[in-house]
């Protein structure tokens, strides 16, 4: 019975260090990307170098698909929003 049980901790150890070593290797924008996740963020856009808006989510910003466009709800007005063009975004 014994035998199973390190079996099962070996086991464990190992995945713990398989799950360190790919947690080390992602670059910093990965974990800023992943703990970013869900999370509200600044919109900035901008045309002809003026700011046209600036406004802040209520959560998730998502990318258009094919598109250079984001949409998000808005927090101040609780609406739906999608934008396309010179964007920063910031989480």
């Amino acid at each position: 019975m014994k035998y199973l049980y390190l079996i099962k901790e070996k086991k464990m150890i190992q995945l713990i260090l398989i799950i360190a070593l790919m947690l080390a290797s992602c670059t910093d924008t990965d974990k800023a990307s992943l703990s970013s996740i869900g999370s509200s963020g600044e919109i900035t856009c901008y045309s002809g170098g003026k700011v046209i808006l600036k406004t802040k989510s209520t959560g998730r910003i998502q990318t258009v698909e094919g598109s250079d466009g984001w949409e998000f709800k808005d927090a101040a007005s609780g609406r739906f929003i999608r934008v396309s063009g010179t964007c920063v975004i910031e989480n």
